[in-house]
């Protein structure tokens, strides 16, 4: 299974809950975000090596605004990481993203 598209904030809700202990990480992205388009591969390659214990979401904030506005994200790709239904980290660097599945994983 990929990278599961958060369709709205029922759905978003619900994901992070059934993620249970582990970490789950969210990347907020807009389709016209050129910048989102190339940090795509790196998280598809960051899922493939942590799909057995990080789940990982992907909310477009133009299909959803609510749940943008909720997070606080303010720019694009911004990364979100939960662990036991709880916001624990944010981040806007790529770079960082490994250091931070390890800190919270």
């Amino acid at each position: 299974m990929g990278i599961h598209h958060i369709i709205n904030e029922a759905d978003y809700r619900a994901q992070i809950l059934q993620a249970g202990r582990n970490l789950v990480v969210i990347r907020f992205f807009a389709t016209w975000c050129g910048h989102c388009t190339m940090v795509k591969p790196a998280i598809e390659n960051l899922h493939n090596e942590f799909k057995s214990s990080v789940v990982f979401l992907e909310v477009d904030i133009d299909e959803n605004g609510d749940i943008t506005r909720q997070e606080y994200v303010v720019g694009v790709p911004t990364f979100v990481f939960y662990k036991n239904n709880a916001r624990v980290d944010v981040t806007t660097s790529e770079a960082k993203l490994r250091e931070m599945i390890a800190k919270h994983k």
